[in-house]
């Protein structure tokens, strides 16, 4: 058989991860994404690679605000999914850099999904989510009717709140969300998310270190609506601030509360 020969035009297919990190300084200090001691990782770089990276997927972070101009959350910032239940308005700034939380917003913000390749710190986890905030705090209280306006905002919009935030336990009463946040919960993990349900991610606390508190007695954790998650330190061990119930649902990676036993970082993001 003999068959005229034409050359066609091909690609090689490559993941498209070998230099796309250049220009992120601290990606190298990222161990719990890229390390090469042989120890366990997220692995996300193999769920990039599959292009799996949280496009189409809105993350509202439920916090004291972070600032939509900062250089790792501007590209990402939703407007559209955002609120300051302190201010009534949907413009998310926390009132002041003096104010004690400042700063925490945007660094959940940017483990969230940080903007890749900008020249400026690291990379978020889910790099091409989109970025909401909601402004529940001001001074570390809030009412049970801001709490539920926060986490029933804009359900069939957002996707994933994230709550890194939780009740001050000390004792052993149990502190929970009040009825207004209860019916919320509810109503988005029945009916958000375009009827999907709404994800409620909270913390599981920090309050092992002094008082040793179980997050048994924290009503948010224990939700049958909400996913409780704590912390693990890189080499696997629990924090000193880890708390222990069993209404977690997974860890993430995290450090110490003082780097005695674990020196390793976590890279977030502030101003």
């Amino acid at each position: 058989m003999v068959e005229q020969q034409i050359m066609k035009p091909y690609k090689l297919l490559s993941s498209g991860m070998e230099n796309i990190f250049v220009n992120d300084p601290m990606f190298k200090d990222m161990w719990y994404i890229n390390r090469d001691d042989g120890k366990p990782t997220y692995n996300v770089i193999d769920v990039w690679k599959r292009n799996v990276t949280g496009q189409g997927v809105v993350v509202a972070v439920v916090d004291e605000g972070f600032h939509p101009q900062h250089p790792e959350i501007k590209d990402n910032y939703d407007k559209s999914g955002s609120l300051d239940v302190i201010d009534n308005d949907n413009y998310p700034v926390p009132s002041s850099p003096s104010v004690p939380l400042y700063g925490h917003g945007e660094k959940c913000a940017g483990v969230i999904a940080a903007v890749l390749n900008n020249s400026h710190c690291g990379v978020g986890l889910a790099y091409k989510s989109k970025l909401a905030g909601i402004r529940l705090f001001f001074d570390s209280t809030a009412s049970d009717a801001d709490e539920a306006r926060a986490l029933s905002h804009a359900t069939d919009h957002i996707d994933i709140y994230s709550n890194s935030w939780g009740p001050d336990i000390k004792g052993f009463n149990v502190i929970g969300p009040g009825p207004l946040t209860q019916r919320a919960l509810q109503s988005g993990a029945e009916k958000g998310r375009r009827k999907r349900g709404s994800i409620y991610v909270f913390a599981v606390g920090n309050g092992g270190f002094r008082v040793k508190n179980s997050c048994a007695f924290n009503g948010y954790v224990n939700s049958i609506y909400t996913i409780g998650i704590t912390g693990i330190n890189s080499d696997g061990s629990i924090p000193e601030y880890g708390e222990h119930c069993a209404g977690i649902m997974a860890v993430t990676y995290s450090k110490d509360s003082f780097g005695v036993y674990d020196s390793s970082k976590v890279v977030g993001q502030t101003w």
